[in-house]
């Protein structure tokens, strides 16, 4: 019912709003953009108070509710007989076979055939290097012969401390 009444009331104030507008824009002489600038300000105020009319006081309703009587029950329960049974088992242990390790020669320096640049092993660089190109060697001298460069991550890094 209350939502009526707050409709009644806004439709009301629009009515109210566009008659003062009509009326001061012919009394007071206004041109096109004074006319819309007095209208603007109007349906601002308008919206402004259908928005307090729209938002409604809501009443809490109270409810009381009995709560039921709690009884309590007592029941006797037996208590279990407990059997004991022991089973014999032979206890069986697996035994794992040890994993013979493989022998892979693991070289000092490693070369990549594509950026001629050889690196050390431990070389994050050196690591990314894809099998099809790598050369790998002990010795220093194998790729200085053949033109590499050094790395300028693991090798001069060296150099320079």
């Amino acid at each position: 019912m209350a939502d009526g009444r707050y409709q009644v009331i806004s439709i009301l104030v629009a009515i109210i709003l566009i008659i003062i507008n009509v009326f001061s824009i012919f009394v007071f002489g206004f041109n096109i953009i004074e006319s819309l600038i007095v209208i603007g300000v109007s349906v601002v105020l308008y919206v402004g108070l259908v928005f307090f009319l729209a938002v409604q006081p809501r009443s809490e309703r109270v409810r009381i509710v009995n709560r039921p009587v709690v009884r309590e029950v007592v029941r006797t329960v037996e208590k279990p007989v407990e059997v004991v049974r022991t089973v014999v088992r032979p206890v069986v242990k697996y035994v794992e076979k040890k994993k013979k390790k493989l022998d892979i020669e693991k070289f000092e320096y490693i070369g990549s055939s594509v950026n001629k640049v050889y690196h050390t092993r431990n070389c994050r660089l050196g690591k990314m290097i894809k099998k099809k190109y790598k050369e790998l060697s002990h010795q220093k001298s194998f790729f200085v012969k053949r033109k590499y460069k050094p790395c300028h991550v693991c090798i001069l890094k060296d150099k320079k401390v």
